[in-house]
C-alpha cells in the first residue's frame, strides 16, 4: 500500500456498551494497523504482504448517528398512544 494509493476496504469501528465500558474516561493515543493480503486462497490461510501502523491522533472522524434500540426500549407501556390489542 503505497502512501497516498492504497486501496481500502472499510469496516466499521462499532463501539459496544458493556456494564462499566459504555463512557470513554481517559484520553489515549489511538492507532491501527492495517494489514494488506493476497486474496484468500482455498485453503483458507491468508498470505499477509505488508502492514502499515497509523497514528490517528490527527485524524478527522464524523459521527454516523444511528437509530438503535430493542422492542423492550420502544415498545414501554407508557410510550403507546395508541394499540388495537383489547
Amino acid at each position: 500500500m503505497p502512501q497516498g494509493a492504497a486501496t481500502v476496504v472499510s469496516a466499521p469501528f462499532i463501539s459496544s456498551q458493556g456494564k462499566g465500558t459504555n463512557k470513554v474516561r481517559d484520553d489515549a493515543v489511538h492507532f491501527v494497523v492495517g494489514f494488506q493480503h493476497e486474496t484468500r486462497p482455498k485453503n483458507g490461510v491468508w498470505k499477509f504482504t505488508r502492514w502499515d501502523l497509523v497514528d490517528l491522533s490527527r485524524f478527522t472522524v464524523t459521527l454516523k448517528a444511528e437509530f438503535q434500540g430493542s422492542n423492550r426500549d420502544m415498545y414501554r407501556p407508557e410510550a403507546i398512544v395508541a394499540s388495537s390489542a383489547k
